[in-house]
């Protein structure tokens, strides 16, 4: 099994309702990824990113 880190950047008005301005939120997630044969492989993303949309609560 094989794993990647990934840090990326998002605007918040991009995320978040009501904001405004060019803030932004850095987060990051981890991927595993497991082949199974020469060319295809299943990837798992177990937790993250740690961040979500205001539009996506309830």
């Amino acid at each position: 099994m094989h794993s990647s880190a990934f840090e990326f950047k998002v605007r918040n008005r991009d995320i978040y309702e009501g904001v405004g301005s060019y803030s932004s939120t850095n987060a990051d997630f981890i991927m595993f990824f497991q082949y199974v044969n020469r060319y295809d492989y299943i990837a798992y993303v177990p937790y993250g990113p740690e961040i979500e949309p205001s539009w996506f609560r309830n």
